[in-house]
């Protein structure tokens, strides 16, 4: 995050442009996935006011125009989603990180799409399954909204 100039669609420039999310894709992506599920994404005010992040530097660091936030912005960026501040950075726990969150995603949707005692049964049994079966199971998941939203099943 420090000392790297700035490349293409606001990636840093180390020893070429990294092929993985930039900065604000990835502080998006926590927006979109990361929110209570009752509910939508969080608001700029509404971190702003539980993390001390002016709303200001929000809109910066999701638009791409700050790259090089400070160390305490992204440690309280962390905490507020509940991820390891190795996300922010181009890094192999930060795909693992991804991965984590596009399977909490596929889950979530599971759950939204079963409703009352039988989510909960199917919860239950998903709780014992592998990773990589877990993983398998969010990709069908996302397969199945994917048709679901092209054509009604």
């Amino acid at each position: 995050m420090t000392g790297h100039a700035e490349g293409e669609e606001g990636r840093t420039v180390a020893d070429g442009v990294s092929d993985g999310p930039s900065l604000s894709e990835k502080i998006n992506y926590l927006f979109e996935t990361v929110h209570p599920k009752d509910r939508g994404p969080w608001s700029h005010p509404e971190v702003h006011r539980m993390t001390g992040i002016s709303i200001g530097t929000l809109s910066e660091l999701r638009n791409g125009k700050n790259t090089n936030p400070t160390k305490q912005t992204m440690e309280k960026l962390a905490r507020f989603f509940g991820v390891d501040a190795a996300y922010f950075l181009d890094t192999p726990k930060s795909a693992e990180i991804r991965q984590q969150l596009e399977q909490l995603k596929g889950l979530q949707a599971l759950t939204v799409a079963m409703q009352g005692s039988e989510a909960e049964s199917v919860l239950a049994r998903i709780s014992e399954l592998s990773p990589s079966s877990l993983r398998a199971l969010a990709e069908v998941v996302e397969t199945l909204r994917g048709l679901e939203e092209r054509s009604d099943i």
